[in-house]
């Protein structure tokens, strides 16, 4: 099966992402693909590191700028694209 995560912020040591980093490894080791969008630029490389070891395709977004406390939707548009592409 293949399998979209979306994150809204880029991956960083924390247990959110090591959580999510085992959960995904156990699903890639039953066969699944994963592919994970995220935002540019805001990520700790050792930790997306970790993330392609595992099998997981990381692929970048812009989420766009944030207004307030929410993010905006414009990144919505890629995670569109994305999907309508695979």
């Amino acid at each position: 099966m293949d399998i979209l995560s979306v994150f809204g912020w880029g991956i960083r040591t924390g247990g959110h992402f090591k959580s999510a980093l085992a959960h995904m490894k156990c699903l890639n080791k039953k066969g699944h693909r994963i592919d994970v969008l995220m935002p540019s630029g805001e990520s700790s490389a050792g930790v997306v590191q970790e993330f392609i070891d595992s099998g997981v395709k990381i692929h970048l977004f812009h989420k766009g700028p944030h207004r307030g406390r929410l993010p905006s939707f414009r990144g919505a548009n890629d995670i569109i694209s994305f999907c309508k592409n695979k």
